[in-house]
């Protein structure tokens, strides 16, 4: 099969008495699907950085007015290895801003950060390949959502690379394919 043939068709050809082609038309309807083979792949790296929260944590307060942020209170302090969550703190007096009158569309935000400690460590094999099935099977579910495909087989193998590990899974699938369109009717008297 070829990109273009037609698979499904109400046109039948017959031959006529007179050794000429003829053409029968009828109602024609129809699924097509192959089985196709996809390869997904993804890499861990053997070395990463957890975070080691320390307990320690900084606040700072905004004023937000029609897009514009402005800082109320700033803690002097480097924010990096900080994690941030913002936050509206007590929507009461958030609500209460925004009913005066003289202050419309005003509203309070906080932002705590929580400081960490960047720690290097070391997957192990094992664990290496746990993160890889773990992405793999999401790309796989993300293909069979978007094809609307079956899996019949998957097969998975590992790479080893300088520093860390390769997946690929191949996935064969059945999926519906094709495209429905009009075929123009052939008249018997003008075949073309």
């Amino acid at each position: 099969v070829r990109t273009g043939d037609v698979l499904i068709s109400g046109t039948i050809e017959f031959e006529k008495e007179d050794g000429t082609t003829g053409y029968r038309y009828t109602q024609a309807q129809g699924d097509v699907y192959a089985v196709r083979t996809e390869y997904l792949e993804a890499e861990v790296c053997e070395n990463y950085t957890e975070k080691i929260y320390t307990g320690d944590r900084v606040s700072e307060l905004w004023l937000l007015h029609d897009g514009q942020e402005i800082c109320l209170y700033h803690p002097f302090r480097s924010l990096e290895n900080a994690d941030c969550l913002e936050e509206t703190p007590g929507a009461g007096f958030s609500d209460f801003l925004e009913k005066l009158p003289i202050l419309p569309h005003i509203k309070l935000l906080r932002r705590t950060y929580f400081f960490y400690e960047p720690v290097l460590r070391t997957y192990r094999e094992d664990q290496m390949k746990v993160l890889l099935n773990a992405s793999l099977q999401k790309q796989k579910e993300a293909l069979v959502g978007i094809s609307g495909g079956e899996v019949l087989e998957e097969k998975m193998q590992y790479t080893e690379q300088e520093q860390g590990i390769r997946g690929t899974l191949e996935v064969k699938m059945l999926q519906k394919i094709g495209v429905s369109r009009t075929i123009p009717m052939i008249s018997e008297e003008n075949p073309s």
